[in-house]
């Protein structure tokens, strides 16, 4: 999970120049908030107590701040306000959690009823609702810089400053212009003040919050699941779900909001992903299968192409659990959920944990500002031109016409039905209002092919039972995807690769292994060569 380890040390510290201590920061996006044009940001700070938590060490509860900036960009409206001044206490966490048996959160149960049911929170007319969330984790503190950056962008956001961020093509300012009008965004600049504290007093690696709990894996789908490298060093869930200040107070915003979208934003790798992280395969909705493409798009447009797409359980490595992505997108019925990651360097040493998770250099520090910045905005303007499906009247059974065009690219956690259902929604698409669809060449694409189905047969071993993703039942684990898209079975794949050991042997034998006797010379031998040639 950490990178490769290396010999060099001292490792690197930050660089208090480039980067800023969250007070300064925090004054800064107060300041950004008072001077937003046309009055386009109201900002709303939010106290929590969370739960005594044994596994602590300590009985007392711990206390943290998140502060909440909302933009809607011709003014906040009275609408927006009253949202905002409605958010309510940390009862409404523990009347939800005594209310709620938490068994069935926890065995990761797709039956489940949310908090807030998606029918209840949308009224015809409204405008897209999006929050995003940064800094969950304290030493990935490039992700507040990148918050700070964005508030800062949309406090006068014009056509003239936005074309910047696209590098002068106003056609897509436009766009996000047009976007942003509709649109109603809530920001959280840094969701762990507490960790981030502890990162700033030199412990550089540390990611949990300032009692010693991972709050990413302090919610209730899944709760307590421990993989077998399990390290309560990284990933200490806390006593029980939501037992975190943190926790609760996330909670509150989004019952609260009621978002159309959520990003959470963190670092570590380059990777945008959609939903679940505690399984290695994509949750088969329509709107997950529309996301992968959209992402797969703006890794193209604006990322470099850097980013892994796909599933997160399947595309960092190993599957988390507790998690709140996947806690927001059932818990509160949210059509899109997504974490992004955007910075990391995987030749750092698995100690230097500032040079993983952070740049060092002002001028890829300036560029992944505008990068992210740029993708964020063309997302949003994605939602309000209804390419997500069910946001913004989007049909949510349904591809757009510009999805389906968009190619399928190289997913983690997708499988030859994906690739398949995702064919034939474009082709649904294409079909009735697209006379050239004949001549049209459809995008295609296969899974992963690094899946195995020994490996992901393992991984459901391991997992609580769960209803199967595809019609009539059929095995997701059989269905690994060949290069030209047909789908081979686990037998047809081992006698593949014996017949590919056996041409390289031959290969070995009639042309490498006379070729190195004859170089050895007559008489030339010398151990080395011997070794090579087994003669000793």
């Amino acid at each position: 999970k950490y990178g490769k380890q290396m010999t060099h040390t001292p490792f690197d510290v930050p660089d208090w120049e480039m980067y800023s201590k969250l007070d300064e920061q925090t004054d800064r996006v107060y300041a950004l908030v008072e001077q937003a044009v046309n009055r386009s940001m109201l900002l709303k700070r939010l106290h929590s107590e969370g739960a005594p938590s044994e596994g602590t060490g300590t009985s007392e509860p711990y206390e943290a701040d998140i502060d909440l900036v909302t933009f809607e960009r011709m003014g906040i409206s009275g609408e927006t306000q009253a949202r905002i001044e409605g958010i309510k206490s940390d009862d409404s966490v523990l009347d939800w959690v005594k209310g709620n048996d938490m068994a069935p959160w926890m065995a990761g149960d797709t039956d489940v009823t949310p908090v807030t049911p998606r029918s209840a929170s949308r009224e015809p007319g409204d405008k897209v609702r999006i929050v995003i969330g940064f800094g969950e984790h304290g030493r990935e503190i490039i992700t507040t810089e990148l918050g700070e950056h964005f508030i800062r962008l949309l406090s006068n956001a014009t056509l003239e400053n936005l074309a910047p961020v696209f590098e002068g093509d106003e056609e897509m300012a436009r766009k996000v212009v047009s976007a942003l009008d509709n649109s109603i965004l809530h920001m959280i600049p840094c969701e762990n003040k507490g960790g981030r504290a502890v990162f700033e007093s030199g412990q550089y690696c540390e990611r949990k919050n300032g009692r010693g709990v991972d709050i990413n894996r302090n919610w209730p789908v899944h709760f307590g699941f421990k993989e077998p490298d399990y390290d309560p060093k990284e990933e200490y869930p806390g006593s029980e779900p939501l037992s975190e200040p943190e926790s609760r107070i996330m909670f509150r915003i989004l019952e609260a909001t009621k978002p159309d979208a959520f990003i959470s934003i963190h670092s570590g790798m380059h990777g945008m992903f959609v939903p679940p992280d505690h399984l290695p395969v994509l949750e088969d909705s329509i709107a997950n299968l529309a996301e992968v493409k959209i992402l797969g798009q703006l890794n193209d447009d604006y990322i470099d192409s850097r980013s892994t797409i796909g599933a997160a359980g399947h595309a960092v490595g190993y599957v988390a659990h507790g998690t709140a992505t996947d806690f927001y997108n059932k818990g509160f019925d949210i059509p899109s959920v997504q974490t992004w990651e955007i910075f990391g360097d995987e030749k750092a040493h698995y100690k230097d944990c500032f040079t993983m998770f952070n740049p060092k250099t002002t001028a890829e520090f300036d560029e992944y500002m505008r990068r992210w910045s740029a993708a964020l905005l063309a997302y949003i303007s994605a939602m309000h031109e209804q390419m997500v499906p069910g946001i913004n009247g989007a049909d949510s059974e349904a591809f757009s016409q510009d999805v389906a065009r968009m190619k399928t690219p190289k997913a983690c956690g997708l499988t030859q039905y994906h690739v398949d259902l995702m064919t034939e929604l474009s082709q649904k698409a294409l079909t009735p209002a697209d006379p050239a669809k004949e001549e049209q060449e459809l995008p295609s694409g296969d899974g992963d092919a690094q899946e195995t189905g020994d490996s992901m047969q393992q991984e459901e071993k391991r997992l609580p039972e769960r209803a199967s993703p595809l019609p009539d039942g059929q095995d997701i684990y059989k269905l690994i995807p060949s290069n030209d898209g047909s789908v081979l079975s686990q037998m047809e794949h081992l006698y593949i690769a014996a017949l590919v050991a056996i041409v390289l042997a031959m290969l070995y034998f009639l042309i490498i292994r006379p070729r190195r006797v004859k170089r050895a010379g007559r008489g030339a031998v010398n151990h080395r060569n011997t070794r090579v040639l087994g003669l000793v």
